[in-house]
C-alpha cells in the first residue's frame, strides 16, 4: 500500500506494520548518525501541509548516497512501523521528488491572510501614543515587512510553517492589548512595541526562502541569536531616528530578557513590569500552540509520545474531537 499522506496520528486506522510508504516533503532534520555497529545511517524527519513523520534511514552509504539538508524538498520511500506509540518510517531511499511536485503544495502555512495580519499589526501600533516609540516601531516593521510575511517563527518549533513569524507576534500583541485592559498599571505603549518587535531578529537567524521553509540557522544566529540581533536593530535604527535613550534601554532590555532565564536563551532576566510580562505572554503563546497541535493530532482518550520540548511530557487529548492550533487574532 503506498501513501501519499503524511499525518501518522489522523490516517493511523490505514496503517500496520510494513505499511509501504512513499511522500514527498520538506526535510526537516537529516542527521547522519553512526550505530553501534560502526555503520552510518540517517535520522530524519520530513513534513508536509497535513504534518510530519520520523525516519531512519539504514541504507545511508557515505560518499555514494545522495546528501541531502534540513529545508530540501526530498520523497522517500519505505514502510511504515510503529514506534514507541508513533509511527515511523524504516527509509528505503532517499531522492529528488517528481518534476511535477511543488515545494509550495508540501509546505504548511498559517490560515490567515498575511497582508490583512501585517496590516492588524501595524494598525494596533498605530494606537500606541508615544510617537518617538510609534514612530520606531513602525519604521522597523516596515524595513523588513517583505521577510516578516513568510517568515517560520522557528526551524521545528512552534509557528514552524509560512507566516508563522507574523502570526506568533500579532497573537503575542493580541494577548498583550487584553493584558493592559486587566492590569492598568502596565504601559500599553511600552507593552505593544515590545510584542511588535520581540522576535523581528528571527530574520537574520534563520535563512528562510520566501515559501516559508527555514534552512539552518545563519552565522548571526549561531553566533549572535535573535535576542540580541533585535536589540541591535532597536538601537540602530532608534539612534538614527534620535530615538530617546531611555525608551531604547528599556525597548532593548524587554527583547533581551523575553526568554525568561538564561538557560532558555535570554541575556538577562526580566527587571520590569513590561518586560516579565512580554516575557510571560511569549511563552504562553508558544505552549498554547505546542499543546493545541499535539493534541489536534491525536482522537479523544488518546496520549502522545513524550514531548521533549514540553520538558518530556505525555500530551492528553481530553475528549476534544477538533482542535485548532492558531489563535483567534482576526476580526471575522
Amino acid at each position: 500500500m503506498a501513501n501519499t499522506v503524511l499525518n501518522p496520528f489522523s490516517e493511523a486506522e490505514t496503517y500496520s506494520d510494513f505499511t509501504e510508504f512513499t511522500a514527498n516533503g520538506i526535510l526537516k532534520k537529516y542527521d547522519v548518525r553512526e550505530a553501534k555497529t560502526g555503520n552510518k545511517y540517517v535520522d530524519l524527519v520530513i513534513a508536509d501541509a497535513t504534518g510530519e513523520i520520523s525516519g531512519k534511514y539504514f541504507n545511508y552509504e557515505p560518499g555514494v548516497s545522495k546528501l541531502f539538508a534540513p529545508g530540501d524538498f526530498v520523497c522517500i520511500v519505505g514502510k511504515v512501523k510503529r514506534f514507541n506509540n508513533a509511527f515511523q518510517v524504516t527509509v528505503d531511499d532517499v531522492s529528488n521528488p517528481p518534476a511535477d511536485a511543488k515545494i509550495k503544495d508540501y509546505v504548511r502555512a498559517v490560515p490567515y491572510d498575511t497582508n490583512a495580519m501585517f496590516a492588524k499589526v501595524i494598525s494596533m501600533v498605530g494606537t500606541v501614543k508615544d510617537e518617538e516609540l510609534r514612530k520606531l516601531t513602525e519604521t522597523i516593521l516596515e524595513k523588513y515587512h517583505e521577510k516578516f510575511c513568510y517568515y517560520p517563527a522557528a526551524k521545528s518549533m512552534h509557528h514552524a510553517m509560512r507566516g508563522g513569524l507574523l502570526m506568533h507576534t500579532l497573537s503575542v500583541m493580541t494577548l498583550a492589548e487584553k493584558i493592559c485592559e486587566v492590569y492598568p498599571q502596565a504601559d500599553r505603549d511600552l507593552l505593544i512595541c515590545g510584542a511588535a518587535l520581540h522576535d523581528i531578529g528571527k530574520i537574520s537567524e534563520m535563512d528562510a526562502d520566501d515559501v516559508g521553509v527555514a534552512g539552518d540557522y545563519t552565522a548571526d544566529g549561531n553566533l549572535v541569536g535573535h535576542l540580541v540581533r533585535g536589540a541591535m536593530i532597536v538601537r540602530f535604527i532608534g539612534t538614527s531616528l534620535k530615538t530617546d535613550d531611555e525608551k531604547l534601554r528599556l525597548l532593548e532590555h524587554m527583547l533581551l530578557s523575553h526568554h525568561g532565564e538564561p538557560e532558555f536563551g535570554a541575556a538577562v532576566r526580566p527587571k520590569f513590569l513590561e518586560a516579565y510580562l512580554l516575557h510571560m505572554i511569549d511563552n504562553m503563546d508558544a505552549k498554547v500552540y505546542e499543546f493545541s497541535d499535539i493534541q489536534s493530532t491525536l482522537e479523544p482518550g488518546a496520549s502522545s509520545p513524550k514531548q521533549w520540548a514540553l520538558d518530556g511530557i505525555n500530551i492528553y487529548n481530553p475528549g476534544r474531537k477538533e482542535i485548532k492550533p492558531e489563535a483567534n487574532i482576526l476580526d471575522d
